[in-house]
């Protein structure tokens, strides 16, 4: 018996802006959504999560069908909240840019990487259990959406290692009553 359904959707095609958090979707990355919306079945959900980067609150709010103010921002899914995490990881995405996860894994020396699919799924978990969410939602970023997923299933799987999620694409994660969970690319 399913329990929960999470979907993890990296967000939309953007612009640019001068500062990384304020990237809005360009109205390619907004038809990008709409289509995924559309080839979910317009789905309905019991919380939709995002990145506090506004491209990716915009892009859960127009794949939920609702208005962006009801998104939940959360800083730890944007970058690493510790600032020698963040630049580990920065400096990792400077080198290896959108590498699957395997590839930021080998390359995470100092754990940063793991320690943000930790904080992130923390406080995703958390949301969860007080919402008590059967179908959520939720919008990030590329590598790090995978990172989160590794942490929240029963062990990292080759899928998840080696995903190389385009823009609206992501992993879908069933957890069942007796706790066991099952991962698929949502493409």
């Amino acid at each position: 018996m399913v329990k929960r359904i999470i979907i993890f959707l990296r967000h939309g095609k953007t612009g640019k802006a001068e500062i990384d958090l304020d990237r809005q979707l360009t109205e390619e990355g907004i038809q990008q959504a709409i289509t995924r919306r559309a080839a979910m079945g317009q789905p309905m959900f019991d919380l939709v999560l995002a990145s506090s980067a506004d491209r990716a609150k915009s892009t859960a709010a127009v794949i939920a069908g609702i208005d962006v103010h009801r998104v939940v921002g959360l800083d730890a899914l944007y970058l690493p909240t510790d600032p020698a995490d963040k630049n580990a990881v920065d400096e990792m995405f400077s080198q290896l840019a959108y590498s699957p996860l395997r590839a930021y894994r080998e390359a995470d020396i100092t754990g940063a990487l793991m320690r943000y699919g930790a904080n992130g799924t923390a406080a995703i978990l958390e949301l969860i259990e007080d919402a008590d969410a059967k179908d959520i939602l939720i919008t990030g970023h590329a590598v790090l959406l995978n990172a989160v997923v590794s942490h929240m299933i029963d062990g990292d799987t080759d899928l998840i290692l080696d995903a190389n999620l385009g823009e609206v694409e992501g992993l879908r994660v069933t957890i069942s009553e007796d706790g066991s969970t099952s991962v698929e690319l949502v493409q």
